[in-house]
């Protein structure tokens, strides 16, 4: 969960950057220097989030949160297996109350 997470924001700063600098071109195409300057600063702090964001993602590789692709496969196959044993379980309780009801019938 926390790959997907940090891959969010890792979007979010990203598109933070590309409006600060659509804004930073149309401050300085209208003259606004002081704008500019303020929307400049917010950039930068963007750029530094979307850094902080990267290293998390690098930390966070599947191969550094303990599971290898066998123990995954193996977890897979287990839930697969647990849910075919449940749906298996129900279905034969569900039979077993049509047939009682047929034969009260």
């Amino acid at each position: 969960m926390d790959i997907f997470n940090v891959g969010a924001a890792e979007k979010v700063e990203s598109y933070e950057i590309c409006a600060y600098e659509s804004l930073i071109r149309l401050a300085d195409q209208m003259g606004h220097t002081k704008a500019s300057k303020l929307l400049n600063q917010n950039l930068k702090e963007e750029q530094a989030t979307l850094k902080k964001m990267q290293g998390f993602s690098k930390k966070l590789k599947p191969q550094n949160l303990g599971m290898d692709e066998e123990e995954e496969s193996e977890e897979e196959v287990t839930i697969e297996q647990d849910s075919d044993e449940s749906s298996n379980g129900s279905r034969k309780k569900s039979s077993s109350r049509r047939g009682g009801n047929r034969r009260a019938a």
